[in-house]
């Protein structure tokens, strides 16, 4: 009879330690990645300088262009007249104002392509100050998780400005994994820089995650 009970007992204890096992592999787990949001920083002033000087060389070609079909006309009312040194001096500052420009144009796509040198930025949510050596085009920044809303300090060349996201949070179960949601994702307030705007592929419920602010300064 000890035998039998022995057995039960043993057999209630694998039961029980498998029933223990198999709640474990069903329990969700923490992911522990935190929202973030995605951002780019375009140096607006340099592209409106760029801009500026691009307009200025566009004036000398049309002035090119025209001093040109003067030249055609006086040489087709007078075969015997010889403007081909003037030409060539028009046609070879043409050629070097066109270069100048093609080099701005390039500048400001670099600029326009958001790949700037960002110094440091620092969380005021006791997120580590993240720092970066290169230069990036598009740049990650976390969100606070204990909190509705976050405020950055970007350092650019030893400028800071300044930018406050606000959102709602929610935890949720995907896949297994509990994770936390920033939804409703704004940036309403922000200082220095010259103006800022959010494009979202989710137009429901604005995720921070497919957020991509772009930032003019």
């Amino acid at each position: 009879m000890k035998k039998i009970t022995d057995i039960l007992l043993a057999l209630t204890l694998a039961t029980l330690a498998l029933t223990a096992i198999s709640c474990e592999e069903n329990e969700p787990e923490i992911t522990g990645i935190e929202p973030f949001f995605r951002i780019k920083f375009i140096n607006q002033d340099s592209i409106s300088t760029l801009n500026d000087s691009i307009a200025i060389i566009n004036a000398e070609l049309e002035a090119i262009a025209d001093s040109l079909v003067v030249i055609d006309t006086l040489e087709n009312r007078d075969e015997d007249a010889d403007f081909s040194e003037n030409k060539e001096a028009l046609n070879a500052y043409k050629k070097l104002l066109n270069e100048d420009k093609t080099e701005l144009n390039a500048i400001i796509t670099l600029i326009n392509s958001g790949k700037v040198q960002v110094t440091s930025v620092r969380a005021q949510n006791g997120i580590a100050t993240l720092v970066y050596e290169d230069s990036l085009s598009l740049y990650r920044l976390p969100l606070n998780t204990n909190a509705d809303f976050s405020r950055f300090i970007v350092t650019i060349d030893d400028q800071e400005y300044s930018l406050d996201a606000y959102y709602t949070r929610e935890i949720r179960e995907e896949e297994r994994y509990v994770v936390i949601k920033a939804y409703d994702f704004n940036i309403p307030d922000y200082t220095q820089f010259d103006s800022l705007k959010i494009s979202q592929r989710d137009s429901t419920n604005f995720s921070s995650n497919e957020a991509t602010a772009t930032a003019y300064f």
